[in-house]
């Protein structure tokens, strides 16, 4: 018996040791380390923008493609982005066309999803 006290007593013993040090030193993050700095606002979790996904695709006509085409400009460095070449994928039972453009300045990527419409 005393040797399970002994041992509980030592168990709390280290953990209040412990816990001295962590207030003195800061070993451990405090909760306001993880608070986001815009106030009580809570970060939003990262999700897709239309077209950046299969499950996100934009529905189009043909004829809105080509103005898809020509009209991306790259998120980082603002410059009107090339087309390469297209893919044809399959989500959900649903043939969707994907665009792929590169950034001729920064050489970042970017892919466009699309569901095409008939009528």
């Amino acid at each position: 018996m005393t040797i399970i006290l002994g041992t509980i007593a030592i168990v709390i013993v280290v953990v209040a040791i412990g816990l001295l040090i962590d207030r003195k030193v800061g070993l451990l993050p405090a909760p306001k380390d993880f608070a986001d700095t815009k106030g009580d606002e809570r970060k939003k979790l990262a999700t897709h923008g239309a077209g950046e996904a299969p499950a996100t695709a934009l529905r189009v006509r043909d004829s809105q493609i080509a103005r898809l085409r020509t009209s991306q400009r790259c998120a980082t460095c603002r410059e009107t982005m090339t087309g390469e070449a297209d893919d044809t994928v399959r989500f959900n039972d649903t043939d969707l066309l994907v665009l792929h453009f590169a950034c001729p300045s920064c050489a970042s990527k970017r892919a466009l999803y699309l569901v095409r419409l008939t009528s």
